[in-house]
This record gives structure tokens, sequence and C-alpha cells, in this order.
């Protein structure tokens, strides 16, 4: 792979909006906004790319045989558009499951797109809008039943095995000790947790 950075195009679209009932001839009222949107991305940009997947996870393009390997949740390995486009088009589970997260442009690269614009060029945005970060302990020992129940409810069966795994390190680490919460987690996720007998 080249570490060329080809730029992107970027279109500059110059919309014109009227403020409520203002007649066309009064021009000093119209309202000018300038709307930047990256319309296409560049295969040879480098994207930061997370792993939130338990274990290890492995990648290889068919086509151009890169392969990128994370040994562990949370290792950032960087990839290319090109590559994260085969991506999806050969295992889209790794999109659906949220095994991988972007987290921005490559340092060094050129290119202004923002993670947003870099989802919607992939045409991933749908499989993200519920994603919970399995590495963030934290936010999710600190869950109450009802937000277990919505939160989990919403995601994929894969993304369900994925938090399972960090449950039962929350489990096993003390972090969720409430045996409602670890029989609303088990309810939720349709799979029996470490250490609750009950």
């Amino acid at each position: 792979m080249t570490t060329e950075n080809k730029k992107t195009t970027v279109k500059t679209a110059t919309s014109t909006k009227k403020a409520n009932n203002i007649a066309p001839e009064n021009k000093s009222d119209v309202v000018e906004k300038k709307i930047k949107k990256i319309s296409k991305i560049d295969d040879s940009v480098l994207v930061k790319v997370k792993s939130t997947c338990n274990g290890q996870l492995y990648y290889k393009n068919s086509r151009t045989q890169d392969s990128t390997e994370w040994s562990s949740p949370g290792e950032i390995q960087i990839m290319s558009m090109g590559d994260l486009r085969a991506m999806k088009a050969e295992h889209i589970s790794f999109f659906k499951n949220h095994w991988i997260v972007l987290l921005g442009v490559a340092d060094g690269c050129d290119c202004e797109a923002t993670c947003e614009d870099l989802y919607n060029a992939l045409i991933v945005t749908k499989y993200y809008e519920n994603y919970v970060e399995p590495t963030d302990y934290a936010e999710i020992s600190s869950w109450d039943e009802a937000t277990i129940e919505e939160r989990v409810g919403m995601l994929s069966d894969g993304a369900k095995e994925n938090l399972a795994v960090t449950i039962n390190k929350c489990i096993e680490s003390g972090a969720i000790d409430s045996i409602r919460r670890i029989k609303a987690f088990e309810k939720a996720l349709g799979c029996k947790l470490y250490g609750n007998d009950n």
C-alpha cells in the first residue's frame, strides 16, 4: 500500500433560504448558508480504525491481499478507504456487529473528512445509530435496568455477543454486582452471564 495521499474532492454548495414571509425583492433579508459536503473520499485516504472486538480481529482484502490485524480491543490500525470499502462489500459484519469503529483520518493526511463523512462515504452510518462502546466499562456498568433493556435491545446479535464478554469482565471485576442488573443484562442479551447462578 502506498503512503501517498490524494486530495479528496470537496464540493461547496451554497443554498439560499428566505426568512418567513419575506418578499423576494427584499434581498437584504435573504440568508445565505454555505454547506461543505464531502462528495467522494478517495480510496487512498488513510483512516484510523479501532477494534472493539474482544480478542483478536483479522481482515484480509481478497483483491489486494492487504491484511490488517488487531490483537486486542481498543487497538488502532491504519486502513485505506479502499480496504474499508472492500471490507464492507466482503464482510459487512465488521460494521453491523460494531467490531470496528472509525476514529478519523490518519495523522498527516491532507483530507479534511470528519468521522461522519467517513461513515457516510462508506454508507454504514445506519449500523452505528445505536452503537455501544464495549470497551467503556465505566459507562456500561453504570446503566440501570431501563437503559440496559433500551440500549442492548437495539444491537445486532454479533454486537450482543461482544458486549456479553465485556459484561462478564465487569461482573468478574465487581464493577457490576447487582443481581437485578445482571438479570436485566441476561434478559436483554439472551444468554447466561458469568457468576450468576440464580
